[in-house]
């Protein structure tokens, strides 16, 4: 329990708001931002553990809903599929056994569902992860999904979400008051218990770099609310914060208690040197741990008998205080998993190469041609296959892992358009007269250049995305972010400065959390 801190060694700080003492206040700054490099490491987990059902507690406005709600840019691979026709066996051996991704499993949920208690932070929730927010987007929807937003408190059980294979509470705990907080464990790995769990809080040994060791005199941070210590905190509305010591003791308690494997944590080195050299000592600013459950029929018993008595009479009194103020369908592309022959897909990949006269383009390229995605039925691999079919085409692999980074040469070049520019003496004629009439004006301003055609093609596709970065090239990449601009292919955000122990908002500090937090 958080009642009973014992203040670290570091000693009880003085606060001052004193300006001057505030402007020798110790810069710290992340890159990514911190609220980022959380979200990272809850993406990366999720696609460790092939999750597809997954609810956000705390979700706020619900930043990682709408990220979750972007679809993937393929179908998982397919099962390596024999040569429909005796021709492509011969032409394509490989088209046989489709080659898989050499990159992490992209993530393919089916289902996802957000809770918080803030009306007014689910209504952008329900906007930003709406279908009509994402009819514009480049990327074609490939499986189905469906969305829930739900208003109500942690405390409360829901049962849509008994049986999720995901939960996710990223800095969510340390706002629970102490009546909530006993819900916390009992609710979500008895009640629910999922697959996996995964949460983060604050360090509270990491603000021990706002406190001179020498006059234990800290600037900003918020006194403790309940004053049942005498530590400053991050935030005005944090109720505790853990050490090291104190978030382990309770993760390995808990899992123990409720049958859960326990792997802790801590992200969020800052780029500054700590002033006093205690850098090793105070760590990282946040901790995380995911709790994996553990199976069998004697822990599933162990688990609904410890349920049953946590919950006592008041069981069916809990059940029915959710409301869903939202629910979302997403529909699949018609033609997903149905892909053209194998031979008609290479021969539409050649076609388009030289209607963009271009010699070489990178298999990403070709992929968000929409056409030819859909030709393939949403799998990549057919794409791939299709290439190789191809006499006219060449894949060029050189070495790189990553398919997406491919090339595809088209064997001869780009053929001349005959009689592109050709005509008879009285087209020639009007050109000139068009000329006469409109001098500077060439008549031909609607062709584009091979260049005009590049700069218009996808780039890195859906994988432009800031929130959703893997450091291994999951979605997203860290040189994507740093051009990035808000959402998916987009990059609000950024900024790294702003100072600690201000209630601002955490799109301008890194302090702040991603969720207002039930």
């Amino acid at each position: 329990m958080p009642g009973d801190f014992v203040v670290p060694e570091i000693g009880i700080p003085s606060v001052s708001n004193d300006y001057h003492e505030a402007a020798q206040e110790p810069k710290v700054s992340f890159f990514p931002p911190l609220f980022l490099q959380r979200r990272i490491w809850v993406l990366d987990q999720m696609r460790k553990y092939h999750v597809t059902s997954i609810l956000d507690i705390g979700c706020g406005e619900g930043s990682l809903l709408a990220c979750l709600a972007r679809p993937a840019p393929w179908l998982p691979p397919p099962a390596p599929l024999p040569p429909t026709d005796p021709a492509e066996s011969t032409q394509c051996p490989s088209s046989q056994f489709l080659v898989p991704s050499q990159d992490p499993l992209d993530l393919y949920p089916s289902f996802i569902a957000g809770l918080d208690i803030s009306p007014s932070d689910l209504q952008y929730a329900i906007e930003d992860t709406s279908p009509a927010a994402h009819e514009s987007s480049s990327n074609i929807r490939w499986e189905p999904l469906e969305v829930q937003i739900w208003e109500g408190g942690l405390e409360c059980v829901n049962e849509a979400f008994v049986d999720m294979e995901c939960i996710v509470a990223m800095e969510v705990i340390e706002h629970l008051e102490p009546s909530v907080f006993n819900s916390f464990a009992p609710t979500l790995l008895g009640t629910y218990h999922p697959q996996l769990l995964l949460m983060t809080t604050p360090s509270y040994n990491f603000n021990a770099r706002f406190i001179n060791p020498i006059t234990q005199i800290r600037v900003g941070g918020f006194p403790d609310p309940t004053y049942r210590t005498n530590r400053i905190f991050r935030h005005l509305d944090h109720k505790f914060e853990w050490t090291v010591a104190e978030f382990t003791e309770w993760c390995e308690e808990v899992g123990k208690e409720w049958g859960y494997e326990v792997e802790i944590g801590c992200i969020g080195i800052p780029l500054e040197k700590d002033w006093w050299g205690r850098d090793e000592e105070l760590g990282s600013a946040s901790q995380v741990v995911a709790f994996q459950r553990m199976e069998g029929d004697e822990w599933i018993e162990k688990r609904k008998e410890k349920e049953r008595d946590f919950r006592g009479g008041e069981e069916g009194e809990q059940r029915s205080r959710h409301t869903m103020l939202a629910r979302h369908h997403h529909v699949a592309h018609p033609q997903a998993g149905k892909p053209g022959s194998i031979l008609d897909i290479g021969a539409a990949v050649k076609t388009k190469m030289e209607e963009l006269c271009e010699a070489v383009m990178r298999v990403e390229q070709l992929w968000f041609e929409h056409d030819l995605a859909v030709l393939c039925g949403g799998w990549f691999e057919f794409l791939v296959a299709g290439i190789e079919s191809n006499e006219g085409l060449q894949l060029r692999r050189d070495g790189k892992l990553k398919r997406e980074e491919w090339e595809v040469l088209l064997v001869g070049g780009v053929p001349e358009r005959e009689g592109l520019w050709d005509g008879t003496d009285d087209q020639h004629q009007d050109d000139d007269d068009d000329e006469n009439e409109n001098p500077g004006s060439s008549g031909n301003e609607w062709f584009e250049t091979a260049s005009d055609i590049q700069n218009e093609l996808p780039g890195n596709g859906w994988g432009n995305c800031d929130i959703a970065v893997s450091n291994d090239g999951g979605w997203g990449s860290l040189p994507d972010l740093a051009s990035a601009s808000g959402g998916w292919g987009a990059g609000d955000g950024w900024e790294i400065g702003g100072g600690w122990g201000t209630n601002t908002d955490y799109r301008d500090s890194w302090v702040s959390d991603d969720h207002s937090g039930p």
